[in-house]
């Protein structure tokens, strides 16, 4: 099982949603952090034609 799988199990994370990355960056000092990317299976959250979701505006 790879890593990004383990994550979305771990999380329990339903579809469409899913953790797209996970890798460890250096946070200075010796120490590391973890960063998690989650996403959505392509096409899972369509936007209207008109606007974003809830039926706003960009930019309102």
């Amino acid at each position: 099982m790879d890593t990004s799988h383990l994550f979305t199990a771990a999380l329990q994370l339903q579809s469409p949603g899913k953790v797209g990355s996970v890798d460890f960056r250096d946070a200075g000092d010796g120490r590391q952090e973890l960063h998690i990317v989650i996403g959505f299976e392509p096409g899972a959250l369509p936007l209207p034609r008109d606007g974003l979701p809830g039926g706003r505006l960009p930019g309102a």
